[in-house]
Parts: structure tokens; sequence; C-alpha cells
């Protein structure tokens, strides 16, 4: 079972966008001799929509024979089904899709639930 974001092309989409708008920064401090002016506000405005579009084409939760596995941009991990106690799928109804999230809870070891990372759109696959 995977889940994962509905739309492949929108988050990269934002990955183009903030790559357009770190080209922009530099080049706008570099023709004007690193005066910051409205253009070199729009690009940095379009950074972190760069980084969330990197983030929400990257993230990832899947189970598989090993264990329950989560998957962002920058940090993986691994519970392996023997440290899992209990796995639910919490699913939030929103106007424009569904959230899907994984959560687990640890076996024996006293430890709070963790919540794997939040998929928007398509549920499991």
């Amino acid at each position: 079972m995977t889940c994962r974001t509905r739309s492949k092309r929108l988050p990269w989409f934002f990955v183009g966008a903030g790559a357009a708008g770190l080209v922009l920064v530099v080049a706008r401090l570099a023709m004007t001799g690193g005066v910051p002016d409205v253009w070199v506000l729009a690009g940095v405005v379009l950074l972190p929509l760069g980084v969330g579009g990197a983030y929400a084409a990257a993230v990832r939760v899947y189970a598989d024979a090993d264990g329950l596995s989560s998957r962002t941009l920058l940090r993986r991990r691994i519970a392996r089904w023997e440290d899992v106690a209990d796995v639910r799928e919490y699913v939030q109804h929103l106007r424009h899709g569904d959230t899907h999230r994984v959560g687990e809870a640890d076996a024996g070891r006293g430890e709070p639930a963790r919540r794997r990372p939040s998929v928007t759109g398509r549920g499991p696959s």
C-alpha cells in the first residue's frame, strides 16, 4: 500500500517556480549591484513555493512486507512490523480532496503514537 500526493505535475510546477525565483533574485542583485528592488522581493516570495513543492513531490508513506516506511524531503523513517502494535489511517475530508495520514503505535515501548507525514489526495493504491 502506498499513499502519495494526488498530482505529480503541480508540485514540480512549484519547484520550477522556486528555481525561477532563485534565478530572479541572483540576476537582479547582480544587475543592480546588490541593491534589492521589487523584483528581488518577488523572487524571494517564490523561493518557499519551490521548497513546498519539493516536499510535496517527495512525501510518501508505504507499507510492505518489511514494515511501515515514510519518506519526506529530508528524512526517511522505517518501522519494522515487530515494532508496530497498531496502524491507523486518519482521513480528513476537505473541500478539494482528502488528506490521508497514517499513524502507528509502538509495541511494548511505552512511546506515544507517531503520525507519518501528511499525504493529500490519493489514498491507498
